[in-house]
């Protein structure tokens, strides 16, 4: 749901809203606050009295997009910009691989994985996270901002994706491929056996004796099974679903008519 210009437009004041009112906004915000409770938030932080409690939601999403551009901004971001515009995919959230946890995953013909660094990141841990994910998926992939792109090429393997990124005068992301990814040289069947659950293995007559071939075959399977009920339910919902809540509609599937209502 990408309702920024229309909102702004109706309170100007929002462009007055610093970082760290954005940043305050969206920590103390949660999902089931009502709107009554989101707008006396919004009044207590911004100093804002709205015209309606019904808007105050709205607020908070344009507010964090705005001025706070986040893990949860970018990632929501590129899911409108770019996953879904991909057809007979699934995409999941944040997947344990090894000691990290995968930004967005997406799975198609082939597995791929994206690891976002926002201008709010640092590199530290990017080296390790490159090496789990590309153990696993086929592809890997950096988002980072515009700026941040010669920094992101020059530490990064060859065979690692770079999409960027920019705000634009529209109050949205803009999303390029400015490098493509090429298959991993890493894959490593060992450690893709453990991302199944012992049911999958079981299902799919996995062992460490399976090749890698078919291991990696049924990988993909097994996590388009997994999570294709999350994935279709909020790809189904997203018009309706304001982007700071993506993540929550996606584990939880709750039609999100009856959590804004009250």
């Amino acid at each position: 749901m990408v309702k920024s210009i229309e909102i702004i437009n109706k309170y100007p004041q929002i462009k007055n809203a610093t970082f760290d009112d954005a940043k305050k906004l969206y920590s103390n915000y949660h999902i089931l606050m009502s709107n009554s409770e989101l707008s006396d938030m919004i009044f207590d932080i911004l100093g804002l009295k709205l015209e309606k409690a019904d808007d105050s939601r709205e607020i908070v999403n344009a507010v964090t997009n705005y001025n706070y551009p986040n893990e949860i901004a970018i990632k929501s971001s590129f899911i409108n910009n770019v996953l879904l515009k991909f057809k007979n995919q699934i995409t999941i959230f944040e997947l344990s691989i090894g000691e990290c946890r995968a930004d967005l995953c997406k799975i198609n013909g082939k597995s791929t994985v994206y690891e976002i660094k926002t201008d709010l990141d640092n590199f530290k841990r990017l080296n390790k996270q490159l090496q789990e994910y590309s153990s696993i998926f086929e592809e890997t992939y950096i988002i980072c901002s515009e700026k941040r792109i010669n920094e992101v090429i020059k530490i990064i393997p060859e065979f690692v994706g770079v999409y960027s990124y920019r705000f634009t005068n529209r109050m949205n992301y803009r999303f390029e491929k400015i490098r493509n990814a090429v298959e991993s040289p890493n894959l490593n069947k060992h450690k893709q056996l453990n991302v199944f659950t012992s049911y999958e293995k079981s299902y799919y007559s996995l062992n460490e004796n399976s090749s890698f071939e078919e291991v990696n075959k049924c990988l993909k399977l097994a996590l388009k099974n997994r999570y294709k009920d999350k994935w279709t339910f909020l790809a189904k919902n997203n018009t309706d679903i304001f982007e700071i809540d993506y993540q929550w509609f996606y584990k939880n599937r709750i039609n999100p008519k009856i959590i804004y209502s009250y």
